[in-house]
């Protein structure tokens, strides 16, 4: 993508309906919880992970206050371990693109990687009749890539997630891998020679029945000043590379599941010596670099790249991993996703 997101002010949040909580709730493992879903079962008794759910209103909405974990947030700075030295050893920008197909030849997908002592330099696809990047053939070099020893960070411009009017509205689980397979289910954007308007079009998929509104931004999105993942057909939207790419997102979890860190969802804090997928937006950073004779998608992935290296290297990285906010967002961002860099 084209460094875009740009947003025209800040949207104000939803209304929250309040409603008493059930007195019985009963315990469910995840299994559990997935097949009650996908069965279309009344899931108001849920009970996961210690948080209480509280019966769905008429509306389908789930009270946001009881259906995540408000507890959720980074560890705090006196009981965190300070690392001495940089966190990975690579460090790779990518600049998405959700046109044409998973096999198509994109000139709009640039890929750049940076070493500890190594500036940042294109990668291009491996050999073959493609020119240019596919989205199916960057998630196989991508999954190469996160199954080697050394630790790398990812940063890839697409939403990873949805606003959490989202997952009231559909009546969702709370889970990030829960959200990903029921996404996959409704846009398979994945499939061979499927378009993203394929599937909202109707043609492919059920799409209608997972929709969103291109009002909802999540908390990252307003405080930055970005479009909504909904928001199609604009200048600057991520909402085709959100669609086509989360598929792809779940293929690598599939693939890795808990060796691969992909943040915030799996945590604020960062273990150490794990590779992360993160949600970037290079425009936060693309004015540090001049672009020289880049093209405006090969500078987005360069600006990554580099800000990445350059943020491991003189320490700020760890605070981009501790946004700012007020302790019972952090639970919602948990669940929506976080540029990484927003403050």
């Amino acid at each position: 993508m084209n460094g875009g997101r740009c947003g025209h002010g800040r949207a104000g949040k939803s209304g929250m309906q309040t409603m008493r909580k059930k007195e019985h709730i009963r315990r469910y493992t995840d299994e559990e919880l997935r097949a009650k879903q996908e069965r279309g079962e009344n899931c108001s008794d849920w009970k996961r992970a210690g948080a209480r759910f509280p019966e769905a209103s008429r509306a389908g909405a789930l009270p946001a206050a009881h259906t995540i974990n408000r507890e959720s947030r980074p560890m705090p700075d006196e009981e965190r371990q300070e690392r001495s030295g940089p966190m990975f050893t690579r460090y790779i920008g990518i600049d998405y693109s959700g046109a044409e197909t998973p096999g198509s030849s994109l000139k709009g997908i640039r890929v750049y990687e940076a070493g500890r002592d190594a500036l940042p330099e294109e990668v291009g696809p491996p050999p073959g009749p493609k020119k240019y990047w596919t989205r199916r053939g960057l998630a196989e070099w991508l999954a190469l890539q996160l199954e080697a020893r050394e630790p790398a960070i990812v940063g890839i411009d697409h939403g990873f997630s949805f606003p959490l009017r989202y997952f009231e509205v559909h009546r969702l689980l709370p889970d990030w891998d829960f959200f990903l397979e029921d996404f996959r289910r409704h846009w398979p954007t994945d499939g061979e020679n499927t378009y993203v308007d394929f599937v909202r079009d109707g043609s492919v998929g059920e799409g209608a029945s997972r929709s969103g509104s291109a009002r909802w931004r999540r908390i990252t999105e307003e405080r930055v000043g970005a479009k909504s993942v909904f928001h199609f057909d604009v200048p600057g939207s991520v909402a085709k590379s959100t669609h086509s790419g989360l598929p792809w997102l779940l293929h690598l979890r599939r693939r890795f599941g808990g060796t691969i860190h992909f943040w915030p969802f799996d945590g604020w804090d960062v273990p150490h010596g794990k590779s992360v997928l993160a949600e970037v937006y290079p425009s936060l950073w693309s004015g540090r670099y001049p672009r020289m004779d880049r093209t405006p998608d090969q500078h987005d992935a360069y600006t990554v790249a580099a800000r990445l290296r350059e943020a491991d290297g003189d320490g700020t990285l760890g605070g981009y991993f501790r946004p700012e906010m007020l302790p019972g967002e952090y639970g919602e961002a948990q669940l929506e996703g976080w540029i990484l860099g927003v403050k």
